[in-house]
């Protein structure tokens, strides 16, 4: 009888979609929890508290023009500049509902994670294993924990909803294809005019029908046409940007060398892929190799920056780990699409701010959020694969219970980290503090720091950090 109802929780577990919904989202803000009680942080104050324009719906048109907070960079983001109206007369100078907006942000991407997986290998417990690990994922606290990083995944949510769409439509009957296609159009539109990362969606529904729809060359122009709307309306963006808005570049590459960016960059690629998958050392300010910062100053380390070569064993090693993921991608594509597919999603998805067009910093955590798919689409995959292998019956439950313990290890641990991070973005002072004690050698977080401790009224600290930050950095 106890025997019978295990099975019978297992298989509900298994295979229900309501629960495994409920279980996704009762988890997911559930590690989110504690982020609710935290202050405004760093940039907020510049985007949600500083930004006149933002306080009357009335300047709408001037959002839609491309107008942004001083000090906030140069981007054309409209949609998200009028999302920060519609929350700042939904929530005012209250960073609870910010940080609530934030989470039902990431509830909403979570979901259709669920979703597309589902679509994509047909496995109900694939998806909530893929969706769970996305939704409890540390390497996601600084979009969504960081509230001006999260209106950045609003695009993302736009993103997630046209790829699902475009899947559902390349598999549905002729009317309701029509219908879902058109939608996933308009989601794109959306998503282009809220964050650049999402102008990767025509390469990303590229990749899908070459690693899932088996895509053959009498095809093309067929495809060609169905992606035509997609691409067009990349192309009607960037021509408002730059040539309507004339919004271009935020910097220049390292020295004003795109070869030498690229070997940075090739360093940075590394270590996005190792915190992916291993998210300990989490930081705003990271260290990419000795002198060189994931942000930098207007004067940068040149000395550090040209020591570069292309012979550095770090930089050959960062170009092999590279070039054997996409070698291996396109080799399996046909007889492991799901390997390819992830593989190619999370190179695909960094293309914007891989520096191949120069954004002014070498990387951050919060652009790693879509990337992240592709990891734990894989590691779902094939930790399922592990249980349905046909091997000696013992052998097999063996195999079970360590994918089933390695998965559970995972969440425990992801989780664990997700809560205790939150808590770093507590208020500015907890946030500088704990980051100057992850990079004892960034100037940014000394600098910050001291402008915490002169805002407080600790002079004597505030000196100290200061002289700290000039220390480090003297152009700073």
């Amino acid at each position: 009888m106890f025997k019978m109802d295990v099975k019978k929780l297992i298989t509900l577990i298994q295979k229900n979609k309501k629960t495994h919904i409920i279980i996704l989202l009762l988890l997911t803000s559930l590690v989110y929890l504690n982020t609710l009680q935290n202050d405004f942080v760093w940039d907020d104050k510049i985007f949600i508290l500083s930004w006149d324009e933002i306080r009357d719906l009335k300047n709408i048109p001037l959002l839609i023009k491309g107008n942004h907070p001083e000090g906030g960079g140069k981007d054309y983001r409209p949609l998200r500049s009028i999302s920060y109206a519609l929350s700042f007369k939904l929530f005012g100078e209250r960073p609870f509902g910010y940080h609530l907006q934030a989470l039902l942000i990431h509830l909403f991407s979570t979901i259709i994670i669920y979703f597309i997986v589902y679509l994509l290998v047909k496995n109900r417990l694939i998806a909530f294993m893929s969706s769970l690990l996305f939704g409890v994922h540390p390497i996601h606290t600084e979009a969504i924990t960081f509230i001006t990083g999260s209106f950045d995944q609003i695009g993302i949510v736009f993103f997630l909803a046209s790829f699902y769409l475009y899947i559902k439509a390349s598999i549905n009957q002729k009317k309701l294809k029509k219908r879902l296609y058109i939608l996933s159009i308009i989601f794109a539109i959306l998503a282009f005019f809220s964050y650049e990362v999402a102008l990767t969606l025509p390469l990303i529904l590229i990749l899908y029908d070459v690693c899932f729809k088996n895509l053959k060359r009498e095809k093309v122009i067929e495809k060609i046409k169905i992606y035509s709307p997609y691409v067009l309306s990349l192309i009607v963006y960037l021509f408002i940007r730059f040539f309507i808005m004339n919004i271009g570049a935020k910097g220049s590459h390292l020295v004003g060398s795109f070869y030498i960016t690229m070997l940075t960059m090739s360093k940075v690629l590394v270590k996005e892929i190792l915190l992916t998958i291993f998210p300990i050392k989490l930081s705003i300010h990271h260290i990419i190799s000795n002198g060189i910062f994931s942000f930098y100053n207007s004067k940068l380390n040149e000395k550090a920056i040209l020591a570069q070569s292309i012979f550095d064993w770090d930089i050959i090693g960062s170009i092999i780990i590279i070039l054997s993921l996409i070698v291996l991608a396109i080799i399996l594509y046909k007889k492991h699409p799901i390997f390819s597919f992830s593989i190619g999603w999370f190179f695909i998805t960094l293309l914007p701010v891989s520096n191949i067009y120069p954004i002014n910093k070498l990387m951050a955590e919060d652009i790693l959020y879509l990337p992240s798919f592709g990891f734990v689409l894989l590691i779902s995959y094939y930790l399922y694969k592990m249980t349905q292998v046909k091997i000696k019956k013992n052998i097999q439950i063996y195999l079970k219970i360590l994918a089933i313990t390695i998965f559970i290890a995972i969440i425990m641990v992801y989780s664990a980290k997700t809560i205790s991070r939150n808590i770093d973005w507590r208020d500015n002072l907890t946030l500088w503090s704990k980051t100057t004690e992850q990079n004892p050698l960034s100037w940014l977080a000394h600098n910050n720091l001291g402008n915490e401790y002169l805002r407080i009224g600790k002079y004597y600290k505030a000196e100290w950090s200061f002289n700290k930050a000039i220390n480090l950095d003297p152009s700073y």
